[in-house]
């Protein structure tokens, strides 16, 4: 068998009825999009009314469609590949989760890295001053929290 024919026979082999990875994929889409279509009602009450009211978003109807349009198109070119890999990786790399041990660990030394930066670090850098005009929000915040914010 060729290189090529030989890519192509894994390429196919992704495709058939009986194959894990395929199987994973397609849990994982159908577990998202039912995540999707439950969350969606909540995200549409913040975007178009708490996020209205403190005057935070000035989205309209049609980019709010064209930003979910776009949000859906991305994960199913990115989102399918990324879970398409991690699967054939679990299934054919024997000792795989040595390899992903790291990963969690990276992901709590970025977490103390912002949090480092940002209380210890940005106010070397950069003076921070609390905004000259609230509005309600300021008067709000003060009510709800009893301390003054300016």
């Amino acid at each position: 068998m060729s290189g090529l024919q030989l890519k192509a026979s894994h390429f196919t082999a992704l495709f058939r009825d009986d194959n894990t990875v395929l199987d994973s994929v397609k849990f994982m889409f159908a577990f998202m999009a039912i995540n999707y279509i439950v969350t969606l009602p909540f995200n549409i009450y913040q975007t178009f009314e708490l996020d209205r009211e403190f005057g935070f978003s000035k989205m309209t109807p049609k980019l709010y469609i064209q930003d979910q349009l776009k949000s859906i198109a991305m994960f199913i070119i990115l989102g399918v590949a990324i879970i398409a890999l991690l699967s054939w990786i679990i299934i054919n790399v024997p000792n795989w989760w040595i390899f992903g041990f790291p990963v969690p660990i990276w992901g709590e030394l970025s977490l103390i890295n912002c949090d480092i930066s940002d209380f210890n670090l940005r106010p070397i850098f950069n003076t921070i001053y609390p905004p000259k005009r609230w509005g309600a929000l300021q008067s709000s915040i003060e009510e709800d929290d009893g301390r003054s914010l300016g």
